[in-house]
């Protein structure tokens, strides 16, 4: 390979790289904001958040399949760049944000399915609403209490 083109894929490489790190700092920030739309019961910005993540995510995933591309074409390991380890313990720690949030997530789902299941009379067990939010099955309609 020219030298050339070996100087072009180790540039584009250290632009891969810095998008790479900004995105990390960036779904940081996102999966702080989704945390306080959690804390703060807002649906709507709760939505927001989880939708800039999940672009962030796609972003990530795209920069990774070209900084990995680049770094065949090039001969380049680019887990050797210095900016790798920070890039790699900021997804760590995004990670664990992540896993945090869903925790809160699955904890409410818990709470609200066990007071549909006061309201209804139906085991916690029977899902009211698929994933999509509709509902499943019949409609039970009955007494809730009797004077």
């Amino acid at each position: 390979m020219n030298a050339g083109l070996n100087a072009e894929i180790a540039v584009a490489v250290e632009a891969v790289i810095g998008q790479m790190h900004q995105a990390v700092t960036t779904l940081q920030q996102a999966l702080t904001d989704e945390r306080r739309a959690l804390d703060a019961g807002s649906a709507d910005a709760l939505d927001e958040a989880t939708s800039f993540k999940q672009s962030l995510l796609r972003r990530l995933e795209a920069l990774d399949v070209e900084r990995k591309h680049l770094g065949r074409a090039g001969n380049i390991d680019t887990a050797l760049h210095p900016a790798w380890p920070s890039i790699v313990e900021g997804l760590a720690r995004c990670k664990d944000m992540n896993q945090i949030n869903g925790g809160i997530v699955n904890q409410r789902l818990r709470h609200v399915r066990k007071a549909l299941s006061l309201l209804t009379g139906r085991p916690e067990t029977s899902e009211l609403y698929g994933p999509g939010g509709y509902a499943r099955g019949p409609a039970r309609p009955g007494m809730l209490a009797q004077a």
